[in-house]
C-alpha cells in the first residue's frame, strides 16, 4: 500500500511552501519520486460557461484531473497527492504507517486530511483502530489513490461536469462516490494532515491553519441532553448577554469561529440552522431530514458541538440560540430530555419579533417544559 510516485500540486512550484514540503516528503520517503507540479491557474484561463463555481474551482478541477491522467498514462498504481498548503501533524509519518498497514485490502481512495461532511446524516463507520470508512470527506489537500481500474473510474466520474447534480467542485464531486456507497474509500482515525495558513485559491479569503474534526470524536461523542435553548427576538449577541452567558456557563455552538461577540451569523451557514431549514421551511418537502429524523439529528448535533468544544472538561453547558427549536417541543424533548428554556427578553421592546417570541415562550410554557425568563 506504499505509493509509487507522490505530488505536490502547487501554482507556483518555485514558492516557498510547496519546496518545504517536498524536503519534507522526501526526507520522510526517501525511496519514492517526490515531485512539485504546476498546478492550472484558472485565473489565467477560460472558463467554460457551464461553470458554475468560479476560476478558482476550475483551475483546481483540470488540476486534479490531469494529476489523475498523468498517473494512468504513465501505470502509476498508487498515487501519493498533496495540494501546497498541506501541513503535516507531528506525528505524521508514524500515524501513515499505522494507517496504511491497518487498511483492507480493498482500498482505493484514502484521504490523508479532509472534512467529514453530513455527519448529521450518517457518522463515519469504525473498520479498525486507525481506520474509518467516511461518509462524506470533503477537500483534496491530501490523499491516496490505489489501483487502475479505481484511477480510470474517477477519471469517468470527474468528465462532463455540466452534468452533475452537486456543486461544481472537484472534492464534492469525489465525495459522492462515498455517499453512493463505493467500496474501498478511507480515511484515518485522526487527520494527519491539515491545512496550512494562507489564501484560498478557489475563495481568494484569507484561511487560518486548520485541521477538521476527526472521525473517531464524530463516532464517541456523547451528550447527556443538557441543552439551554435561548429564545430571543435578535440574532446579535451584545456585550450584555454574552456575559450572562458566560455567568451561566453556557457555550453558544455555533459553527463559526471567534468570539460571538457583536456577530450576525447567516443561519444558511451553521450545520443545526440547515437542519431546522429542512424541517421547518414553509412545510415544504425536507431536505436535510424529516420529522422521524429530527431528533437523532438534535442529539448527534449536540454530542458533537459539546465534543468539539470541550464542554465536560471545561464544566460548560451547550446553549442553542434558535427559537425555531420551541416550535417543534415533542423532538425537541426527545433529542434532549432535560432541555430547557431561556426569554432573554427586553420589556421595552414590542416590535414583531419580540412579540413571536414571547408567543413562543408562551408554548413553551403551556407544554410543561422548564422555561426562565432573564430581562436585560
Amino acid at each position: 500500500m506504499i505509493p509509487e510516485e507522490i505530488k505536490i500540486l502547487a501554482v507556483d512550484p518555485r514558492a516557498q511552501q510547496p519546496r518545504q514540503l517536498q524536503f519534507q516528503l522526501e526526507n520522510l520517503f526517501p525511496d519514492i519520486s517526490v515531485h512539485v507540479v504546476q498546478a492550472f491557474d484558472g485565473h489565467r484561463l477560460p472558463t467554460p460557461t457551464s461553470w458554475t463555481s468560479g476560476p478558482g474551482a476550475w483551475g483546481c478541477y483540470l488540476t486534479h484531473r490531469n494529476a489523475i491522467l498523468s498517473a494512468i498514462s504513465r501505470g502509476v498504481s498508487r498515487l501519493l497527492v498533496f495540494e501546497e498548503d498541506a501541513l503535516l501533524s507531528s506525528r505524521f509519518i508514524e500515524h501513515f504507517h499505522q494507517f496504511v498497514g491497518s487498511l483492507p485490502g480493498d482500498a482505493a481512495i484514502c484521504y490523508l486530511g479532509g472534512e467529514h461532511l453530513q455527519w448529521l446524516r450518517r457518522l463515519p463507520e469504525r473498520i479498525s483502530e486507525f481506520v474509518y470508512q467516511p461518509y462524506c470527506v470533503n477537500r483534496l489537500h491530501a490523499y491516496m489513490l490505489f489501483g487502475m481500474e479505481m484511477m480510470r473510474r474517477i477519471e469517468t466520474h470527474l468528465q462532463q461536469p455540466e452534468s452533475w447534480n452537486e456543486p461544481h467542485h472537484v472534492d464534492h464531486r469525489l465525495g459522492t462516490l462515498s455517499r453512493v456507497g463505493v467500496p474501498g474509500i478511507y480515511c484515518p482515525d485522526r487527520w494527519m494532515v491539515g491545512q496550512a495558513a494562507g489564501t484560498s485559491q478557489i475563495s481568494g479569503r484569507a484561511i487560518s491553519e486548520r485541521f477538521f474534526h476527526d472521525a473517531i470524536d464524530l463516532v464517541n461523542a456523547r451528550t447527556d441532553g443538557r441543552v439551554t435553548v435561548i429564545l430571543h427576538g435578535e440574532n446579535k449577541i451584545n456585550q450584555e448577554q454574552q456575559s450572562w452567558l458566560n455567568k451561566e456557563g453556557l457555550v453558544l455552538g455555533l459553527e463559526e469561529s471567534g468570539s460571538t461577540l457583536g456577530k450576525r451569523w447567516d443561519a444558511s451557514q451553521t450545520v443545526l440552522s440547515l437542519m431546522l431549514d429542512g424541517v421547518l421551511s414553509e412545510g415544504q418537502a425536507v431536505t436535510l431530514c424529516g420529522w422521524h429524523e429530527l431528533p437523532t439529528m438534535l442529539r448527534r448535533w449536540a454530542s458533537v458541538r459539546g465534543h468539539q468544544l470541550r464542554l465536560p472538561h471545561r464544566h460548560r453547558r451547550l446553549a442553542v440560540w434558535d427559537t425555531r427549536l420551541a416550535t417543534c417541543l415533542p423532538q425537541t424533548r426527545a433529542a434532549w430530555p432535560q432541555v430547557n428554556f431561556v426569554l432573554l427578553d427586553n420589556p421595552i421592546r414590542n416590535d414583531e419579533a419580540f412579540l413571536a417570541c414571547r408567543s413562543v415562550a408562551q408554548q413553551v410554557r403551556d407544554a410543561g417544559m422548564s422555561l426562565r425568563v432573564v430581562e436585560m
